[in-house]
């Protein structure tokens, strides 16, 4: 017979073996949030907007948006854990250090969903997609080239709010005429069969036969 100190300590790790079986059969099912969030890319190579032509109250109001859109409608069935890593990868490019977004973009991976954002004017989702139009379409008009990345910022904008708003899918189609393609998928990248992020991992759960057998066998 092990000594009980032992005994206590194969029986804690037993606990916390079986509590890991049980997140990881969670994750399968596609039961925890954590297991179809993915941390956006954020590589400059992919789209770099450290260059953006903006004030900064129009830049501040811009994040304060994006992140009331990531944060304060969890439920909304437009915005997908993809779509809010999407508008993540805009918000943590425009500004790396954003706290709301970058606590979001955290929380999400672990599988923890963000307290909604203050809002002060109660907006709800409608009223913040005609917000993003808006800030879309006056980046777009300040532009003469669609590569630039004020430009290009407008159009992942106005891409967004064509999503959440199917109305305003024909202004969409005016301003990506010329356009270069959209960043989403470079920026939000899929797992691909076979990869790490599809590998399954270990079963630690431990069977109560496995237990008995720690507990009355002593050292070999």
């Amino acid at each position: 017979m092990l000594p009980l100190r032992r005994r206590l300590l194969l029986a804690t790790l037993f606990l916390l073996a079986s509590l890991a079986g049980l997140v990881r059969a969670q994750t399968a099912d596609g039961a925890s949030p954590a297991a179809a969030y993915l941390r956006p890319d954020l590589s400059p190579d992919i789209l770099d907007l450290r260059v953006v032509r903006m004030e900064p109250e129009q830049m501040d109001a811009l994040l304060s948006l994006l992140g009331r859109v990531v944060r304060n409608f969890p439920d909304h069935p437009s915005l997908s854990l993809e779509w809010r890593a999407r508008i993540l990868a805009l918000a943590l490019r425009l500004r790396p250090e954003d706290r709301p977004c970058l606590v979001a973009n955290g929380q999400l991976a672990r599988g923890v969903q963000p307290l909604p954002l203050d809002d002060p004017t109660h907006a709800d989702l409608p009223l913040l997609t005609s917000e993003l139009l808006k800030s879309a379409t006056t980046l777009l008009k300040q532009e003469n080239d669609p590569q630039t990345p004020t430009a290009r910022l407008g159009l992942h904008l106005l891409d967004l709010a064509a999503h959440l708003d199917p109305a305003n899918r024909d202004v969409l189609k005016l301003f990506q005429q010329d356009a270069p393609p959209l960043c989403w998928p470079r920026m939000v990248p899929r797992p691909q069969p076979g990869s790490a992020a599809e590998e399954e991992t270990p079963d630690l759960l431990l069977t109560h036969t496995d237990l008995f057998l720690l507990l009355n066998t002593g050292d070999p």
